[in-house]
């Protein structure tokens, strides 16, 4: 029953991230009713959470919450840490999207506590660091912004987690800029650079191009400006090569998601057609 329970919660995974809401649903509710039976506990609140993802696509952020919170108490009841850390960063977030900005700080803070206590699961502290300093930032609160940015940083250095120390730096530089502090900016952009050639090829990480050409441009160093916008065109150009050949990954997945839906009617038919028959007997 629980590997039925598994097959059926990544198979809705992969239908929400197609956006086949409905039928994501139908097979979260199966998977429900089988991991209730069973009380399997960590299966649950793994639906709660992949319910919370589908209202969060539909954008009914409130219903979103519900279900991490629902998340959140039953994987108490469980003795993975990981999940409990998990639902709550995910509540915080839905309070954010909502601008319910003192919720989101009480999660964040109390997830912060809980890493605290054990002193371990530093990659979600380090990422609830984060998530504090983007809350105080659209705050405007620059000084608690920056604490928070600066202790992220600290953690993912001694993690070793390039991705997420080059994300941080990403923005730390717009924290500078929006405070019109160009060299500290151009400080963390070097830092930013010597991790790029790691980081997936995206445009919300080789943007940091264009941002040093503008900071360049803004001290009057024009020559080295035109140096990052052409690098900046070199790696669009990059991008829109790899986009295309991901369109025919996307056609590969499509059939996967066909079948999917195939084998799940097939597997409805077939126990429908058993159930009728035992009935009959």
């Amino acid at each position: 029953k629980r590997e039925q329970v598994e097959i059926l919660l990544s198979s809705a995974k992969i239908l929400i991230h197609n956006y086949k809401f409905e039928l994501a649903r139908s097979m979260l509710d199966e998977a429900y009713e089988i991991a209730h039976n069973y009380q399997l506990n960590k299966h649950i609140a793994n639906i709660y959470l992949s319910r919370a993802s589908i209202f969060v696509e539909e954008e009914e952020y409130n219903k979103a919450i519900e279900q991490a919170k629902l998340a959140f108490d039953i994987s108490k009841k469980t003795v993975d840490k990981s999940l409990v850390l998990n639902s709550m960063n995910r509540i915080g977030q839905y309070f954010e999207l909502i601008d319910s900005v003192e919720n989101a700080k009480e999660y964040f803070t109390e997830l912060i506590k809980l890493c605290e206590k054990s002193n371990d699961h530093l990659n979600q502290k380090g990422r609830t660091f984060h998530q504090l300093g983007n809350l105080f930032f659209k705050l405007k609160n620059i000084e608690k912004a920056e604490y928070y940015y600066k202790e992220a940083e600290s953690l993912f250095k001694n993690l070793n987690d390039e991705y997420l120390l080059f994300t941080t730096y990403k923005y730390l530089m717009e924290l500078y800029n929006t405070e019109k502090d160009i060299n500290r900016s151009i400080e963390i952009s070097k830092y930013a650079l010597e991790l790029y050639l790691d980081m997936e090829l995206h445009p919300d990480n080789y943007k940091i191009f264009d941002h040093i050409g503008l900071l360049c441009r803004l001290q009057g160093d024009n020559k080295t400006a035109i140096v990052y916008a052409k690098r900046y065109k070199v790696e669009n150009d990059r991008y829109r090569k790899v986009q295309r050949e991901e369109l025919v990954k996307l056609q590969n997945e499509s059939f996967l998601l066909d079948s999917i839906i195939e084998r799940y009617h097939a597997n409805r038919v077939a126990y429908n057609r058993s159930f009728s028959l035992e009935n009959w007997h």
